[in-house]
């Protein structure tokens, strides 16, 4: 059975690039002060000088920074025959918070979590067709610690943004982070609507800087929206300087919605499937289709700027399907026929210019089939899709207008786990 792991090493550039994401330090000779960096290995990255958050990181100090229980270990580990635990970072006690991975960066460590914040119940009367008050709403949170003394680290700043956590990345010093919630317009169904207002139903900011606490909401100035968006939610793309502590979070609000992202150096893309039951898409004309919404955001230090937009039949399964070369972007996509009562599935290849447009495209990809793991290597593409074989299909996209798959392996095969979707 092949599965995602199968190309450990074939996204390029690519430093080990697999789903899972493990850190560790490589084995030095003992009783060695380093006087530069220590050599180790990183997280699993699928886009070089692209970082992602993991529960542990190696820092170039020899040090190793791990999420455990309520909080981040700090452990000498160069040189070995002084391995030892330097001090425990413990997160905020109030709102809940989870962490969800880390970064580091110089002598700056970032741990990216969620928190809860419980609303109040009100004193009105709802009349609407159920009297239940929804309690609270999630808040994406970011920790930003100073570790140059790692023995005393010290907390400098603290973000919190409106939504569920979605992804993020760093490049150098710019943090990005993506977060999705939904406006909470069911506010509006008490009588006493005097007590709330508009700003209510807007995404909003806190930050903390030595001890003082700022609350901004977003402005409707400050949102757009996706034509024909998916959902009624609001995703907000947020960078944040860690070399500028002083520096503004910069957030922009989209109504639409997000589910996989995917960065380049210059450019950060989220994927939403769009269900077309019931109606037509420009893309897939079938009266009942999935497809998929690209929204392409431009990033440059800490900035973020909405560039474009694209759509394409089916939909991703992770972000190794989705891949950027040049000005060139592709994205590798199952159709499901579910509604059709056969579920004959297909598999596409779509390559998109820098306007998010189609110029390229290889479609009806062993049908019948699902895709289950993508690699893209340069100009190169390789496929897995599963059904009762294993086909491995090598693409060449060296032309973007004209794909064309120049190999195929087969693999006789079959796994029970998976014949509740044939």
């Amino acid at each position: 059975m092949v599965n995602d792991a199968i190309f450990p090493t074939m996204a390029a550039p690519v430093a080990g690039a697999t789903d899972s994401k493990v850190s560790s330090v490589a084995v030095a000779a003992p009783n060695t002060t380093p006087t530069t960096s220590v050599s180790h290995s990183d997280t699993n990255i699928q886009v070089a000088g692209v970082d992602e958050s993991d529960i542990v990181k190696v820092g170039d100090d020899g040090y190793i920074y791990q999420i455990h229980g309520g909080k981040i270990r700090i452990v000498k580990a160069f040189p070995i025959v002084e391995l030892t635990q330097t001090s425990d970072v413990e997160y905020p006690t109030d709102n809940n918070f989870t962490p969800s991975g880390i970064y580091i960066e110089n002598n700056t460590l970032v741990v990216l979590g969620s928190s809860w914040q419980t609303l109040a119940q009100p004193a009105i009367t709802a009349k609407m067709a159920y009297n239940y008050w929804w309690g609270g709403y999630s808040q994406t949170r970011a920790l930003i610690y100073d570790i140059s003394d790692h023995a005393n680290p010290k907390k400098i700043r603290d973000v919190a943004v409106d939504g569920d956590y979605l992804d993020s990345r760093r490049i150098g010093d710019n943090l990005y982070f993506v977060t999705r919630t939904y406006p909470r317009y069911y506010m509006y169904g008490y009588t006493d609507s005097a007590t709330i207002k508009a700003a209510d139903m807007l995404p909003s900011i806190v930050e903390t800087k030595a001890d003082k606490i700022t609350t901004r909401t977003m402005p409707v100035t400050d949102l757009s929206y996706f034509p024909d968006f998916v959902e009624p939610d609001y995703v907000v793309v947020a960078g944040l300087n860690l070399a500028q502590p002083d520096k503004a979070l910069t957030t922009k609000a989209y109504m639409g919605a997000g589910e996989l992202v995917y960065a380049s150096m210059q450019n950060l893309y989220l994927s939403a499937s769009k269900y077309n039951f019931g109606g037509a898409s420009d893309v897939a004309p079938t009266q009942n289709n999935v497809t998929t919404q690209i929204y392409k955001f431009g990033i440059d230090k800490g900035a973020v700027t909405f560039a474009a937009a694209g759509e394409v039949e089916g939909t991703a399964l992770n972000q190794f399907s989705m891949d950027e070369n040049g000005d060139y972007f592709r994205i590798a996509t199952t159709t499901q026929n579910w509604y059709s009562g056969s579920n004959e599935s297909h598999n596409s290849l779509f390559v998109l210019n820098k306007d998010m447009t189609t110029v390229g495209k290889i479609e009806n990809l062993a049908k019948g089939e699902q895709i289950y793991s993508t690699r893209f290597m340069g100009n190169r593409c390789f496929i897995v899709t599963f059904k009762l074989t294993d086909p491995l299909f090598a693409i060449d996209l060296s032309k973007p207008e004209n794909p064309i798959v120049t190999g195929e392996l087969k693999i006789p095969g079959y796994n029970a786990m998976f014949d509740f979707f044939s």
